[in-house]
């Protein structure tokens, strides 16, 4: 598919959209993203008349990019029917639920790159995850010398 750049002001919210933020604090978490890595990724949008584009996918990341001043937006046209344009809307969020965590996997980058020289909230997780991923009160890396962890997902100890 190709990609077109469109003003903030073609575009518009999926209508109906069934993926609700929760946690309002979740529009200034992708700001924070956004800030440290740039608007990544494309908005996946499906043309309307009158030269409008409807947000099918990306619709927060676009809240925060326009919070954050972007006026233009990468996106590819969703080529087919409008049932298949919802439908596309919904596996985009639902595919999200298909994989997990592997906590050791996860542990091992976040150590890995923290270092001191990076925001490590730019990884999406807030310092007390981190913390909470490693089960110290002190701080991330400094479990001590029982390297049992508790899993935060599902309580198993690894």
């Amino acid at each position: 598919m190709k990609i077109i750049s469109i003003h903030k002001d073609k575009l518009f919210h999926l209508e109906g959209n069934p993926r609700q933020i929760v946690d309002k604090s979740g529009i200034d978490k992708l700001r924070t993203l956004i800030k440290g890595h740039g608007f990544r990724g494309v908005l996946d949008v499906f043309s309307h008349k009158g030269g409008k584009y409807e947000i099918l996918c990306g619709n927060h990341r676009f809240d925060a990019g326009v919070a954050e001043g972007i006026e233009n937006f990468n996106c590819q046209i969703y080529p087919g029917t409008r049932k298949q344009a919802m439908a596309r809307a919904i596996s985009d969020n639902k595919s999200s639920e298909w994989t997990d965590w592997d906590i050791p996997a996860l542990k091992g980058i976040l150590s890995e790159i923290d270092d001191g020289s990076l925001d490590m909230e730019l990884t999406g997780f807030e310092k007390d995850e981190i913390d909470n991923l490693f089960g110290n009160e002190k701080g991330f890396g400094g479990a001590g010398d029982d390297d049992r962890q508790t899993c935060p997902e599902c309580g198993k100890v690894i």
